[in-house]
């Protein structure tokens, strides 16, 4: 039995998710397992719709098994991104390929450029290069291109950056799953435009699966209530507590706290505190950390793996994993919190992240979905 995994937030799920999946089968695969952000995302903003209704439609059309990254995993940077996904599908004991999408199409372009910044030597020239002002992207591109000229052009493309990234962790843990690539073309099937489409209220009927259904979208955030609630979150903390957030550094911690005390909305903080040093994205994360509880981690590993939703195929790939996990694993948080102490953590992060979530709906919801949501399977 061959096991894919595709790391994937399916924000909403749309067609270009259902190429990469069909080009995994065409591929050789015989289940595909999905590692799925939760209620928020990388980008640093809640998700468009709840996890449980994304991996519902994610099965829905093709997934044999999605299993959660967690929270703490999210809001990081993409290096910390990759690695919290990477041995997630290491845990699994089941998963043999890793396919990602690809600007540019080169799996031998990622490995070179992979291997070249995993150096002690290159994260010192990248972080002397942040110190004088420039971003981690900008420095990391800046280095690269020094080194490898118009081949660093890979570095733009978001997907190629994770995709570097995940390359990385799996050299880095010792993995023996293989990385595979899938040129990304330019079709428009991203989930920006689905996201920008729906924001409007027009239909983006042409670039969702044809049971999708839209009304989905109806019970979402509110943004102006959600934007309150962080803010208050926020005005709540000392300088100590930014400074104990994740992917702090260069005064990040006093920015964020100064401007949050005066800030009277999330488009003045961001303006606020957003200099060349900090991505836009890298700051909403931060802020997002901050509002959620979640302290910085040297962590990289996931102690247990949480299933979202089965499809197909996903009994045979549980079946697979009852002899190969090296994790507790299955759908029931309250189980999976008492399988150790650090377990507890993950799963208490995890609860928060859920409920403030559902708190800032269009229509709340009751705290706990996290242990009354029932599982879907699909018939």
């Amino acid at each position: 039995m061959a096991v894919y995994g595709i790391v994937c937030e399916c924000n909403p799920f749309h067609r270009g998710h259902q190429r990469i999946l069909d080009y995994a089968f065409e591929q050789g695969a015989d289940a595909v397992v999905g590692v799925m952000s939760g209620d928020f995302v990388q980008r640093g903003e809640p998700a468009v719709i709840s996890k449980y209704l994304r991996a519902e439609q994610m099965v829905r059309n093709g997934f044999d098994l999605v299993i959660e990254l967690p929270v703490r995993f999210v809001l990081s940077s993409a290096q910390r991104f990759a690695a919290g996904a990477v041995n997630l599908l290491n845990s699994t004991g089941t998963v043999d390929v890793m396919l990602f999408g690809s600007e540019s199409g080169s799996l031998e372009s990622l490995s070179e450029i992979s291997a070249f910044l995993d150096s002690e030597e290159i994260e010192n020239a990248i972080r002397s290069l942040q110190e004088e002002g420039m971003s981690y992207p900008a420095a990391r591109e800046k280095v690269c291109r020094e080194r490898f000229g118009k081949t660093a052009d890979c570095l733009k493309g978001g997907n190629d950056q994770l995709g570097i990234e995940y390359i990385k962790a799996i050299n880095t843990s010792g993995s023996t799953i293989t990385p595979k690539v899938m040129l990304r073309e330019k079709d428009g099937f991203d989930a920006h435009t689905v996201r920008d489409l729906l924001e409007r209220g027009e239909t983006a009927a042409d670039l969702l699966p044809d049971d999708f259904d839209e009304s989905l979208f109806g019970n979402r955030i509110d943004r102006r209530i959600f934007e309150r609630a962080v803010l208050m979150k926020l005005r709540e903390m000392s300088q100590a507590d930014f400074s104990c957030l994740e992917d702090i550094s260069g005064g990040l911690d006093m920015r964020l706290y100064r401007s949050s005390r005066t800030a009277a909305s999330m488009d003045e903080l961001l303006s606020d505190v957003k200099t060349k040093r900090y991505t836009m994205s890298r700051i909403k994360r931060v802020i997002l950390c901050a509002a959620l509880g979640l302290k910085s981690s040297s962590d990289m590993e996931p102690p247990y793996a949480r299933v979202l939703a089965i499809g197909k195929n996903g009994k045979e790939v549980l079946s697979r994993m009852k002899e190969r996990s090296l994790v507790p694993f299955g759908e029931n948080l309250k189980v999976l919190a008492g399988s150790s102490p650090f377990a507890e953590i993950y799963a208490e992060e995890e609860v928060r992240a859920t409920d403030f979530y559902n708190l800032n709906l269009t229509e709340p919801l009751p705290v706990g979905e996290d242990f009354t949501h029932k599982l879907f399977v699909l018939k």
